[in-house]
């Protein structure tokens, strides 16, 4: 169960942290469209980033930060459900 829960809340680190870093290079308004797609799909807690106003002081960070850890945590909750449901028959032999 450990294992689920760390690795569910690394993919939660890694998804918002790689949205941020293509969104940063992307160029053209059809791409950004996708990528605006994708991460309130993917990262459902980015929503918290409007209260940024796309400002780069230190409570803008400390909010970006705060999104990506609990962004962790909710998937952790998924693996969590997942694990619970789908997988605690197979580790219990």
């Amino acid at each position: 169960m450990a294992r689920c829960l760390l690795i569910s809340f690394l993919i939660g680190e890694t998804v918002p942290l790689l949205l941020m870093f293509a969104y940063r290079y992307v160029e053209t308004p059809w791409l950004g469209e996708i990528f605006y797609r994708l991460s309130l799909t993917l990262w459902p807690l980015s929503i918290l980033l409007l209260a940024t106003g796309g400002g780069d002081n230190a409570a803008d960070d400390q909010m970006r930060a705060t999104s990506i850890l609990l962004n962790g945590v909710l998937y952790a909750i998924i693996g969590l459900a997942v694990w619970l449901v789908f997988l605690r028959k197979g580790s219990s032999r």
